[in-house]
């Protein structure tokens, strides 16, 4: 999952609430079964002690095809 996000594009993220939104599609190790995975990210507050990613991610999956990632978000938030 982390690959799936991490591939992303950055033109495709966009703003949401606090922070942005962007989606993808992804399939688990075992099956073959593709579903999309909407990602949520915020930006993390530097630590001065120890190395941090600057992106805090909460991802999601869904199968609502008639819905963009900032309505199918919303309606989990």
């Amino acid at each position: 999952m982390k690959a799936a996000i991490g591939a992303i594009p950055a033109h495709e993220w966009k703003a949401f609430h606090d922070g942005e939104v962007a989606e993808t599609v992804h399939y688990m190790n075992k099956t073959k079964k593709v579903f999309r995975l909407i990602v949520m990210r915020r930006a993390q507050t530097p630590d001065l002690f120890a190395d941090r990613a600057p992106w805090r991610y909460h991802a999601i999956t869904g199968n609502r095809a008639d819905e963009d990632a900032q309505a199918t978000m919303a309606g989990y938030n």
